[in-house]
């Protein structure tokens, strides 16, 4: 969604909605730099380079839309604030695929286990000897 496809707000109106995000600029772009950072960490590993890039997008995401919301709260320019809650909404996007992926893959992993122990091929009891010979 462009601004061209909203109605148009003045510029009074794009600062007071905006304001607690451009607030919030200061944390957005500390946890950006985090997200950043955390890829970076995830990529040295060579299976974490697959999935790296997505930390280091939202990190760049979240600080483009703190500068984004800072501009639209100062100058009242409804484009930018357009921008920096475009910008949110792919970060979400891209957090709620990912939660829902990470569900698909728990379920899988658990009917796996279930598999598993009901056909024989998993001692349970085995595995309670391994936790419990430390």
């Amino acid at each position: 969604m462009t601004s061209a496809d909203l109605p148009s707000m003045n510029d009074e109106t794009v600062r007071r909605v905006i304001s607690p995000l451009a607030k919030a600029k200061g944390w957005m772009k500390l946890m950006g730099v985090l997200s950043i950072i955390y890829g970076v960490l995830i990529g040295i590993t060579i299976i974490g380079l697959v999935v790296a890039w997505l930390p280091i997008w939202v990190g760049v995401l979240l600080w483009q839309s703190a500068d984004k919301a800072e501009l639209a709260a100062e100058s009242g320019n409804e484009t930018d604030a357009v921008e920096a809650t475009s910008k949110l909404k792919t970060i979400f996007t891209i957090y709620g695929v990912l939660t829902l992926v990470g569900i698909v893959i728990s379920v899988l992993y658990a009917i796996a286990i279930v598999v598993l122990i009901s056909s024989g091929r998993f001692d349970v009891q085995s595995l309670g000897s391994l936790l419990t010979s430390r």
